[in-house]
This record gives C-alpha cells, sequence and structure tokens, in this order.
C-alpha cells in the first residue's frame, strides 16, 4: 500500500520505524540545563536539612539522619 503523503510503501515505512527505534534521541542541551537545576536543589535542600537540624539542636547521629 502506497502513502501518498510521504510516497513510501508500508515495507519501507516498517523498516524506517525500526531504525529511528533503535537509535536514542537526547537533547544535551537539555539535559544540561536539568542536571544543573537538580545540582542547585540538591545544594538548597542540603543547607535547609541543615538548618532544620540544628535549629531542632539535633546533633550526632540524629543530625545526620535528618541531613540525609
Amino acid at each position: 500500500m502506497m502513502d501518498p503523503m510521504a510516497g513510501i510503501d508500508s515495507n519501507s515505512a516498517t523498516d524506517l520505524q525500526q531504525e529511528t527505534d533503535e537509535k536514542g534521541v537526547i537533547d544535551v542541551t537539555s539535559l544540561r540545563y536539568n542536571l544543573e537545576r537538580v545540582d542547585k536543589i540538591q545544594s538548597v535542600m542540603g543547607i535547609a536539612s541543615g538548618c532544620v537540624a540544628g535549629i531542632c539542636g539535633l546533633t550526632g547521629l540524629q543530625g545526620l539522619g535528618t541531613f540525609y
């Protein structure tokens, strides 16, 4: 069966689909942006958990547990 819009038959479409499924598509710019955001969030959460542990007076293993 011929696809009138693409000008390819069903066999070629199946081959094309298999080729595109095998390749992973990664947008490096988005990946870098997301990793930077995760790093900033982890830093802020570390500071916040340290402040909470300090305010609550948790020291030793209790403070370490709050941090993690």
